[in-house]
Formats: C-alpha cells, sequence, structure tokens
C-alpha cells in the first residue's frame, strides 16, 4: 500500500470521528462512511487494521473522564480514566 493511500485513509477516518456521536458509532460505520468519502473497500485484507489502529488512537487522545453519578449516593461520584496505560478509577464523596 502506499504511504499517501494510507495517510489519506487515516485523515478520513479522523474527520469522521471528529463529527461523529461516539456512543453511536461503529467501527463498521466508520469503514461505510470512509468508502463513500474515498472509493476504497477499507474491509479489504489490505486496509482492514488501519480504521482499528486510528480509532484506539483517536479514543486515547480525544478521551474524556467518565463521571458515573449515583442516584442513591448524590454526593458519590465514580470517574473512570486513562493514565499511562492503566484504568484509574475514582470515588469521591462530596
Amino acid at each position: 500500500m502506499e504511504p499517501e493511500t494510507k495517510q489519506e485513509i487515516e485523515e478520513t477516518v479522523v474527520d469522521i470521528l471528529k463529527g461523529a456521536d461516539m456512543q453511536e458509532m461503529t467501527e463498521f460505520k466508520v469503514r461505510n462512511l470512509a468508502f463513500e468519502k474515498l472509493g476504497i473497500n477499507l474491509s479489504a485484507h489490505e486496509y482492514k487494521q488501519i480504521v482499528p489502529g486510528v480509532v484506539e488512537s483517536f479514543l486515547s487522545k480525544n478521551s474524556q473522564p467518565t463521571f458515573c453519578p449515583f442516584s442513591w449516593w448524590p454526593k458519590r461520584r465514580i470517574t473512570i480514566q486513562e493514565f499511562r496505560g492503566k484504568t484509574l478509577v475514582s470515588i469521591r464523596e462530596y
């Protein structure tokens, strides 16, 4: 695969992810949207591993901590976040 093609695919996938609802987006949807923009079948063997790598990189760079308030403990909050390759869970009481 040509480096220019790989870069074009990566840029297109990132553009798709930037405008996506991450609660609804799937890898399959990303592949289909990129196919519509590029005309390249990203399910083909030579392209198949590009999308997961770009998605993982995008999520790790753009992830925000997840907050989970508890209705039965209104003064407690759980935060889940990644830090240096580890998942951290923080429970705070206010």
